[in-house]
């Protein structure tokens, strides 16, 4: 018997270091309206009011596959002979099972408040 969510459920996130040396986090969400995905801060800001830093509304979510974990996203693909990670793919290839959501960056920072993740 399948569960179903309602609410984003934090299956396993990390903290990493991003654009000049900022901590960063991503993680992988089993969401209730997405399945599960992953999502990823990022540098922004640069050259505003705001400041350049790490949040939330500067990353990106993507569809990932129900097994999916950050160590599989981390491994190798083999692009025609190009190494390049999952992940890497995901955001500059189209994959067909792992997709690129079109969410706000609001909407990614309430996702990622919602499970605990913190930052801006």
């Amino acid at each position: 018997m399948q569960t179903t969510i309602t609410e984003p459920v934090l299956v396993e996130s990390e903290t990493v270091i991003r654009e000049y040396g900022m901590q960063g986090n991503r993680a992988i969400v089993d969401h209730p309206d997405h399945g599960r995905i992953y999502i990823e801060d990022g540098y922004c800001g640069h050259g505003t009011l705001a400041g350049g830093m790490v949040r939330w509304r500067g990353g990106f979510a993507a569809r990932v596959r129900p097994d999916d974990t950050l160590a599989s996203l981390d491994a190798w693909a083999d692009n025609h002979g190009d190494p390049i990670s999952v992940r890497d793919a995901i955001v500059y290839w189209a994959v067909p099972d792992r997709t690129i959501l079109e969410v706000s960056g609001n909407s990614l920072t309430k996702i990622a408040h919602r499970v605990g993740l913190r930052g801006a």
